[in-house]
């Protein structure tokens, strides 16, 4: 994070509903967090690549994204996103102990 950019780096080429998607989820954990005003940015292909990451729609219809998927849409429709929290927390503060 800097600032209120929250930049959302993932290791495959989100199609743009999937993409939609994940801001979505993301952008829900940062105003839980107390982040209402964070803008969130995905940075796909970052330190490996899983190919497309379709929804489970996208890959029913098998179009070229949901057939060049690897994950299969009941892997997807129960992915969801289940860090999504836990990597929106705020730091905490550490004492320092002096």
């Amino acid at each position: 994070r800097i600032g209120g950019l929250v930049i959302a780096g993932v290791p495959g080429e989100f199609t743009t509903m999937s993409g939609r998607r994940l801001r979505e989820s993301l952008h829900a954990a940062l105003v839980r967090e107390g982040l209402p005003n964070s803008k969130v940015v995905i940075a796909g292909l970052t330190n490996l690549y899983t190919q497309y990451i379709a929804t489970p729609e996208e890959y029913e219809a098998q179009r070229y994204e949901g057939e060049c998927s690897n994950w299969s849409a009941p892997a997807i429709s129960t992915t969801r996103l289940p860090d999504a929290d836990r990597c929106c927390e705020q730091p905490r503060r550490r004492s320092s102990g002096r």
